[in-house]
C-alpha cells in the first residue's frame, strides 16, 4: 500500500482562505464480501479546492478510481478448473464427471473398497491437471484474469469518478436569537466499468444528486437546554420524486457531563449508487466432490441479464 497527501493554504485576506489538497493512494490487497477480490495495482485519488471564510465555505472535490488488474479470485480458480478439463462436455459426452464415474464403477467391479475405488477414479479423472505454480497453471490463470468479466473472464475495469460541490453558510451573526446554518450540495457519479461491474456497455452511467438543508438550534435555561430542528431536501435522478426529511431534538444537561436526549426524525435514506446500478451475470452451479481442487461453481456466463438502475 502506498499513499501520498499534499495541501496548500493561502490567506487571501483576513477571514478568507483558499485551500488546495490532493490525496493519492494505491497498492495490492485482498477484499472479501460475498466472494473474494484480488486488488492488484488499484489506484484511488481525491482532489479538493475550497474557499473558506468565517461564516461560509464553498468546496469542490473529485474522486477517481482505477481498478488496475483487479480480478474476482474465486471464479478465477473455478474457470482454471474448467479450462484444463470441463466437468461435462455435452457435445462429446466426455469430461471430469464421466471419467470419474466410469473409473469408479470399474474399480468397484474389481472388488476394491469404496476408498480405494474413489482414489483410483480420482487419479484417472485428474489426469492432466496442472499443479499450482506450474507453467501450465500460470498460463491458464493469466489468460483468464486478462479477460474482462463482460467477456467471460474475471478482470474488473472500473474507472469511475465522482464530482461534488457544496456550499454552507452560518447565519448566526445575522440571526441573533438562534444558531442557523444552511447549505446546498450537488454530486455527480460517473460510473465507468466497461460493463464489468455496472451495466454500462453503451457508455458511462451518469447519476446526479441534489440536496439542501437547514439547521436551527437554540440554547436556553443558562445553556442547560438545547433545542434543535433540521430539515433536508434530496433529489436523485434515479428517483422520480424528491425526498424530504426532518428532525427535532432536545438535549438537557442534568449535571456536569450528564445529559438527557430526546429525538424524533423522519429518515428516508437512499441506497448507495453501487447498489442501484449493477451488472448481473448468469452463474451456472454444479456440485463437485468435496476434495476436488477448485470450487463448486464451474462455469460463468458474463452476459448482462438486466439493468438494475431502479427508481422508487
Amino acid at each position: 500500500m502506498l499513499k501520498f497527501n499534499a495541501e496548500a493554504r493561502y490567506n487571501i485576506k483576513p477571514g478568507l482562505q483558499a485551500i488546495l489538497s490532493g490525496t493519492y493512494g494505491g497498492g495490492t490487497a485482498v477484499y472479501s464480501n460475498d466472494t473474494r477480490y484480488a486488488l492488484d495495482g488499484f489506484k484511488l485519488a481525491q482532489y479538493r479546492a475550497e474557499l473558506r471564510a468565517d461564516n461560509w465555505f464553498i468546496r469542490a472535490y473529485t474522486t477517481r478510481e482505477n481498478s488496475g488488474n483487479t480480478i474476482i479470485a474465486s471464479p478465477t480458480a473455478q474457470l482454471i478448473n474448467e479450462a484444463w478439463k470441463p466437468s461435462y462436455d455435452g457435445s462429446t459426452g466426455d469430461g471430469w464427471y464421466p471419467q470419474y464415474t466410469i473409473a469408479l464403477i470399474q474399480a468397484l467391479a474389481t472388488g476394491k473398497d469404496t476408498t480405494a475405488a474413489h482414489n483410483e477414479a480420482r487419479g484417472v479423472a485428474d489426469t492432466g491437471r496442472p499443479l499450482g505454480g506450474s507453467d501450465h497453471f500460470i498460463r491458464l490463470r493469466d489468460s483468464i484474469s486478462a479477460i474482462p468479466t463482460s467477456k467471460g473472464g474475471t478482470l474488473f475495469q472500473d474507472r469511475s469518478k465522482l464530482y461534488n460541490a457544496e456550499f454552507q453558510y452560518n447565519f448566526t451573526h445575522l440571526v441573533k436569537f438562534a444558531e442557523v446554518i444552511a447549505g446546498l450540495n450537488y454530486r455527480l457519479y460517473n460510473l465507468d466499468s466497461k460493463s464489468t461491474l455496472f451495466p454500462d456497455k453503451d457508455g458511462p452511467i451518469h447519476v446526479a444528486e441534489y440536496s439542501a438543508f437547514a439547521h436551527i438550534s437554540k440554547k436556553m435555561i443558562n445553556n442547560k437546554l438545547k433545542l434543535g430542528a433540521a430539515f433536508r431536501f434530496d433529489k436523485n435522478t434515479l428517483f422520480d420524486r424528491p425526498r424530504t426529511t426532518s428532525r427535532l431534538s432536545a438535549v438537557l444537561e442534568t449535571t456536569k457531563e450528564q445529559f438527557l436526549r430526546s429525538l424524533t426524525k423522519t429518515p428516508t435514506a437512499s441506497p448507495p449508487t453501487s447498489s442501484r446500478c449493477r451488472a448481473h451475470w448468469l452463474i451456472t452451479i454444479h456440485t463437485l466432490p468435496a476434495d476436488r481442487p477448485g470450487c463448486s461453481t464451474v462455469s460463468i456466463s458474463s452476459t448482462n441479464t438486466s439493468l438494475t438502475c431502479w427508481k422508487a
